[in-house]
């Protein structure tokens, strides 16, 4: 391993290179750094990342995003370790990452797309977007699937809207939260469930305890209210939950989840137009169903 490489993107491998963190919070982990587009560069770490900081960032996943102004944490404040290229550092790479890989793979389709006139464009970071988004896709099904045998306990919206619920409880079956549903469980765990726009990729966002309440943090600007009491919630406080589930298909766009007492509800994309469902990524509803 070797400490003094410079964090430059000229040099810089094209599918990033690994190294181990031996300084800081995150002291004994591995990282994959990847130059981005323009001045951006990709940090992966490896798990568990509970609030680590980067600078003024802070890891909700796996990755985050920071620019060449602060390239010098790496060797200043991480004091990170670069594993020398070949085999073994590949071979870590597969283990503890697997994105790679992912790269190389995008790379050689628009190698083909340009050998025929294509054009590459913001290839590099798209790439980088649909990583970010199949991460995030992961980590709600594993939030979601964490709600099976608890019971919600309180139900807050988090809106634009100061005066929620008078004008956004739709019917009896509609509410339309606009921003994000955040459920209190009896566990003492919290569920914040939000949507998402990673690049040009929308999705359904479902976050756990910790992820949760940083997530919850990025929405201080709304109104939040507390709905527990109001119809048809009160039916659904306190009976254990049978079944979570993503929905929507490959990118989520809703949460499906399902009472004992044969209730069931769905937070998903969208907003209510004259009486009808519209698909939109930067809003969410919430149907309840019999």
């Amino acid at each position: 391993m070797n400490e003094d490489v410079p964090v430059d993107r000229r040099t810089w491998p094209r599918f990033g290179r690994v190294g181990l963190v031996t300084s800081g919070d995150a002291r004994g982990q591995h990282v994959l750094l990847v130059a981005e587009v323009n001045d951006a560069w990709m940090l992966y770490l490896e798990p568990p990342w509970p609030n680590f900081r980067f600078g003024d960032s802070v890891f909700g996943f796996d990755n985050l995003i920071f620019w060449d102004s602060d390239a010098a944490i790496i060797a200043d404040e991480w004091a990170v370790r670069w594993l020398d290229p070949g085999d073994e550092e590949a071979a870590v790479e597969r283990a503890v990452f697997g994105v790679r890989e992912q790269y190389e793979a995008f790379a050689a389709r628009r190698s083909r797309r340009l050998s025929r006139g294509g054009v590459g464009g913001m290839a590099s970071r798209r790439l980088g977007d649909l990583i970010r988004a199949r991460r995030v896709i992961r980590a709600s099904g594993r939030a979601a699937r964490s709600l099976v045998g608890d019971e919600i306990v309180a139900v807050t919206y988090l809106s634009s809207s100061p005066g929620w619920p008078a004008d956004s409880t739709l019917s009896p079956v509609v509410h339309e939260p606009d921003f994000a549903v955040f459920l209190g469980l009896r566990s003492g765990g919290e569920v914040l469930v939000c949507w998402e726009v990673i690049g040009d990729v929308g999705t359904l966002s479902v976050r756990a305890d910790a992820a949760a309440e940083r997530e919850r943090a990025r929405w201080v600007a709304v109104s939040a209210a507390e709905v527990s009491a109001t119809a048809p919630w009160p039916e659904l406080i306190g009976v254990p939950i049978e079944s979570a589930r993503m929905s929507g298909g490959r990118v989520p766009t809703g949460l499906h989840v399902g009472v004992r007492s044969g209730l069931s509800f769905e937070v998903r994309l969208g907003e209510w137009v004259d009486g009808r469902l519209s698909e939109v990524p930067n809003a969410v509803i919430v149907q309840f169903r019999r």
